[in-house]
């Protein structure tokens, strides 16, 4: 029996060959992680100057063999276990990969990649600008306390955060414990903005960085869209009725947490992205996010974390706020653990309660859980 080839990292110089060749991205959303980044790619992508694949988060810029060890070899809970592992063991995408995501896309003005791994990892920045010198950077940026407890809730939705408290999490990263984990596990560390927004920075000219904030989305939403338009030179944008896209929802149930995390991770993502074509990989993405929102109805909110865990975090990230304050020469003072901003805490408000799914729904769920398991 003949092995496959084993796929290898790319090199920067690999993705520039194509930058030289064929259309490539020139506008990237760089995170945060749980800071709108999903809502804000599907508006952009539905901009008619704007070209974005089925796939948001290439993150090849994280990957590519200066990075050192890239995002893919970093660990991270199993879907269902505690025990964390290698995120894979071959790469995510590869250059021709990547190259591919964006063909027949030369009539747009703008090619995007809102990868939001590129953000905190420290290689991104530098390897971007080395073949995309004139790309324009979009960072959005959410209060550090509802962002680090976003990004807990998220991974525990879908079955893959180690611990089932907060606070255990919390101090599993103080200790060091998650040092070697991936970003979306270290919720402390992503959550930490100022070395990283000046990564982009100190790369890229100020006409080309736009910073913008999560609660400016909620309390402002026409002029934050004007100003994306005007940063990008484009037309204005339709307007998002509400902060919807990729919320987080606990499941009730084992089974309907199974579904979330087969839907949401592993083998039948990536063998779906590598093995169809976009038209039809939009179909099938279309019908995965359905059963996702169609779970997540059923969920319940998270609650807030604890005080003794904010107290904590509090002496990473008030230090951490004013650094971006004056990076950014911007108040934001609303971030701070005193002044409890509202609108940020609108996304953590219980959700009215629902009926409990029925032992129909549960067996219903239990089955399709079972079903994409074996799927090949």
């Amino acid at each position: 029996m003949v092995e496959p080839k084993r796929r290898r990292d790319s090199s920067v110089a690999q993705v520039a060959a194509h930058y030289e060749q064929s259309p490539m991205p020139n506008l990237f959303i760089v995170g945060a992680m749980k800071a709108a980044t999903t809502t804000r790619a599907d508006q952009l992508g539905a901009h008619s100057e704007i070209f974005a694949p089925v796939q948001k988060e290439p993150n090849l810029f994280a990957e590519l063999d200066e990075c050192g060890r890239p995002y893919y070899r970093l660990v991270a809970p199993k879907l269902g276990s505690s025990e964390p592992g290698p995120i894979s063991r071959t790469p995510s995408i590869t250059a021709e990969e990547y190259r591919d995501l964006y063909r027949g896309s030369e009539a747009y003005r703008y090619r995007l990649d809102a990868s939001t791994n590129y953000l905190p990892t420290p290689c991104s920045a530098k390897l971007i600008r080395r073949v995309a010198p004139d790309a324009k950077i979009i960072i959005l940026l959410r209060n550090p306390y509802d962002r680090a407890y976003s990004s807990f809730a998220y991974q525990l939705s879908r079955g893959r955060e180690a611990v089932s408290r907060f606070e255990a999490a919390v101090q599993a990263e103080l200790s060091g414990e998650r040092d070697e984990w991936a970003h979306a596990w270290r919720h402390i560390h992503t959550s930490c903005y100022d070395d990283a927004v000046a990564r982009f920075q100190n790369e890229f000219a100020p006409e080309q960085v736009k910073v913008l904030l999560f609660n400016d989305f909620i309390s402002e939403p026409r002029a934050v869209n004007d100003e994306i338009a005007s940063f990008l030179s484009i037309s204005k944008m339709a307007e998002v009725p509400r902060l919807a896209s990729n919320e987080t929802s606990i499941p009730k149930t084992r089974a309907a947490a199974a579904i979330k995390g087969v839907l949401s991770y592993g083998p039948l993502r990536r063998k779906m992205r590598r093995a169809l074509p976009q038209r039809v990989q939009r179909t099938a993405k279309r019908v995965v996010d359905a059963n996702l929102a169609w779970i997540d109805s059923r969920g319940e909110r998270p609650s807030r974390p604890t005080e003794q865990a904010l107290k904590r975090l509090a002496e990473v990230f008030e230090p951490e706020i004013s650094k971006l304050e004056s990076r950014l020469q911007r108040d934001l003072s609303r971030w701070r653990l005193a002044s409890a901003p509202l609108d940020d805490r609108l996304a953590m408000r219980a959700r009215p309660a629902v009926p409990a799914a029925s032992s129909a729904e549960e067996r219903s769920m239990r089955s399709r859980a079972k079903a994409l398991r074996r799927r090949p």
